[in-house]
């Protein structure tokens, strides 16, 4: 099993850190993969916060300036091609994971064309179907498992990595042709409320997930909550009740539209 390679980003966000780290030490033959943790200088804490969380990671890497999340992955993308393994699980900090997540990759790797993700988003359109997969208008990078070829090919066809990588490496594959499959069940799970891609009322999920053991039950609940939390700060905003003043004229007319119809209806029955 050393061909595969889980690669992981982390930047910030301490208790999403230890959680995500909590729930990967449950996936079974760990110990059989390679692991490796990518900081982008993170100020919230140092390397030795995280060789405590991951002590069953092979490599560490603390960069000493920040390049944001796309450049970081492009990073992790470069070493794995120097670690020996044939394959990339590109993993990230905000994830916890079903124990049975390398068996489930052990077993998709030969049924796809180099590249599936085991994170079946909400996000991502379906546009086909497979006996094994969904076939996908577009993936992000977390949850993807990618082959060695399928990464140098990424890396030698996108120059520019600082912002847009995984988005551009959706477009690249299906320039090449090639389906950007999902597992039809979900391996792994969101739980960064606050993050690059989520903010306020916006939020990836998994779908087909299953919840296994007390470790991620706690996790996705406290992840619920703070989600919740977040969706009702938002709706306090000015904006959003700008927003929601303006979108709720068209309902407020109907319902104006519709008693007053009603009411003359009733006027007419009485008078005949």
């Amino acid at each position: 099993m050393n061909t595969l390679m889980i690669g992981i980003c982390t930047y910030n966000r301490k208790d999403i850190v230890r959680n995500s780290a909590l729930s990967l030490q449950a996936v079974r033959d760990l110990d059989q993969v390679k692991v490796r943790v990518y900081d982008d200088c993170s100020s919230e804490y140092g390397k030795a916060f995280l060789e405590e969380m991951f002590p069953f990671a092979e490599k560490i890497t603390r960069f000493e300036e920040n390049g944001g999340a796309d450049k970081n992955t492009s990073r992790m993308y470069e070493d794995f091609l120097k670690s020996g393994a044939e394959w990339l699980l590109n993993a990230d900090s905000d994830l916890v994971y079903r124990t049975d997540l390398i068996g489930a990759i052990m077993n998709c790797r030969d049924r796809s064309e180099g590249i599936f993700t085991v994170y079946n988003s909400i996000n991502h359109n379906t546009i086909g179907e497979t006996e094994s997969f969904y076939i996908k208008d577009s993936v992000g990078a977390a949850g993807c498992v990618l082959r060695r070829d399928i990464v140098e090919m990424i890396l030698n066809s996108i120059q520019y990595r600082d912002y847009g990588f995984d988005v551009g490496f959706s477009k690249l594959l299906r320039t090449k042709a090639i389906p950007l499959y999902a597992t039809k069940q979900s391996y792994v799970q969101h739980i960064g409320v606050l993050g690059f891609n989520s903010r306020d009322i916006r939020f990836d999920y998994a779908e087909n997930f299953l919840c296994e053991g007390p470790v991620n039950a706690g996790i996705l609940e406290e992840t619920f909550e703070t989600y919740m939390k977040s969706v009702s700060a938002y709706r306090k905003k000015p904006s959003y009740q700008v927003y929601y003043f303006l979108t709720s004229v068209p309902r407020r007319a109907r319902r104006v539209v519709t008693i007053c119809t009603a009411l003359l209806s009733a006027r007419k029955k009485k008078g005949s």
